[in-house]
């Protein structure tokens, strides 16, 4: 992570302890995943000189100034237009609060600049024969060099490519377990321009985050979510940042698009099936009693995989952009993962949060009934009534998760709950009964007030 992330995750906790102006269960949330962020500008700090200390010092007041500025004028125009002072329009209270966001804006730009390239002074390049020796040789996710095998070409690619993305390439290669049977396993290998950058002053931040992903990805387990078995950071005294999963056919685009796989019109049980496994693994990811919800952040038709296309099984892949959060609300103000399939309040405001991945769910089961992407798909709120009720009756769910206020989306959990307990005759969620019901209802009571 680099210093201007840092510093975005501290402006934006700023921002929120200035519009709650409570220190409520979330803002102390916030706080403690500061602490993270806060520990990775320590080297930069320590690293200054006199010189950049006093530079660092200024840049801080400077934004320090902005921010008391920023608070005096709530305080003054908090109840809005008063007769008292009838010459100050409501036009120009706004235009003073505007200027002075801008001011805070480029004030705290200025000072995650400045330590952003601290940080990367402060880092000196290694030899890659050095960066190989920085594996952990009790790394519980590192597998041995010589276990996995790629046919590669010249230029260092796969010769047997499975897909390709913006962080990298799928390759087929082949893994030798410890008890000597082979797997034709999927290698996501980091591109070559990446590979090049863990050369640079700032290459461990790099391989920190390859390391980071694998590990989160090879803890789940889950039949909708890829399996990873672990990744090969170094070979032969070079950095590969190589991911090893397991092969499966086809991503959901190329299945649909290629007509591999019926549309959810013309094979509505299909479409229930699939919908189903991908909240199903939401609902995995979103749980706060797995550990931390994570967000998936780029949830799309190419990031989902199909296994097996006669009884098909879908499986989220591409870990890239997850978040690992404590409330399931990302504290950071950058913008990632894929426009089309970007809930408002993300493409609006930055962010992150689990209502964001529901409403992504909810284009892709769009996409799996007629076949359109978001951008050529204007009735995405269309409900196309079918034979079969409990496709109707998902399509209907998928519009709920479509709805503009994140509030008011349902969470992976009630939706994954409900398609399980669906009844045909009545179309339906089965009501379960008696005690069973009661803590079903409490259960889900309390995961909407943690969220």
């Amino acid at each position: 992570m680099s210093g201007i992330e840092a510093l975005e995750a501290c402006f934006l906790i700023c921002k929120f302890f200035y519009d709650q102006k409570v220190l409520n269960d979330e803002a102390k949330s916030l706080v403690a995943d500061l602490a993270e962020y806060v520990s990775l500008l320590l080297p930069a700090l320590e690293s200054l000189n006199t010189r950049g200390l006093e530079s660092a010092a200024l840049q801080l007041s400077h934004l320090w100034a902005c921010l008391r500025e920023c608070q005096r004028i709530y305080v003054k125009y908090k109840d809005g237009w008063k007769a008292s002072k009838f010459y100050v329009t409501p036009a120009q209270i706004r235009d003073k609060a505007k200027t002075q966001e801008e001011r805070t804006r480029h004030a705290w730009q200025d000072l995650a600049t400045f330590l952003s390239v601290a940080i990367h002074n402060a880092m000196q390049p290694s030899a890659p024969q050095a960066a190989a020796a920085e594996t952990r040789k009790d790394d519980l996710w590192e597998l041995p060099a010589n276990a996995v095998k790629v046919q590669l070409n010249e230029f260092g690619d796969p010769t047997k490519l499975l897909g390709q993305g913006s962080f990298g390439v799928v390759g087929e290669g082949t893994w030798t377990r410890d008890d000597g049977t082979v797997v034709t396993v999927a290698v996501k290998m980091a591109m070559a321009n990446r590979r090049a950058a863990t050369r640079q002053p700032a290459g461990k931040i790099i391989v920190a985050d390859f390391q980071r992903e694998v590990d989160l990805l090879a803890r789940i387990d889950h039949p909708n979510i890829v399996l990873c078995f672990g990744r090969i950071t170094h070979k032969d005294g070079v950095c590969v940042m190589w991911n090893v999963m397991e092969k499966l056919d086809l991503t959901l685009f190329d299945a649909i698009q290629g007509k591999h796989l019926k549309i959810g019109r013309d094979d509505p049980q299909t479409y229930v099936d699939l919908v189903a496994g991908i909240f199903r693994a939401l609902d995995y990811l979103h749980s706060p009693f797995r550990g931390r919800p994570t967000v998936h952040r780029d949830l799309k038709p190419e990031n989902l995989m199909i296994q097996n296309l006669e009884d098909p099984v879908v499986k989220l892949i591409d870990f890239d952009m997850a978040k690992v959060t404590i409330t399931g609300v990302g504290s950071t103000i950058s913008i990632k993962g894929t426009r089309e399939y970007m809930s408002p309040e993300i493409r609006e405001k930055g962010g992150c949060s689990v209502a964001s991945d529901t409403w992504a769910a909810a284009l892709v089961a769009r996409f799996i009934w007629c076949g359109s992407t978001p951008d050529k798909d204007p009735d995405r709120k269309m409900i196309e009534k079918s034979a079969h009720p409990k496709a109707n009756f998902t399509q209907e769910l998928m519009v709920r998760c479509l709805n503009e206020n994140p509030k008011d989306r349902p969470a992976a959990a009630m939706v994954s709950l409900i398609l399980e307990n669906f009844d045909a005759s009545s179309e339906s969620p089965a009501r379960p009964s008696g005690l069973y019901f009661t803590f079903l209802l409490l259960f889900l009571h309390l995961v909407s007030f943690y969220f």
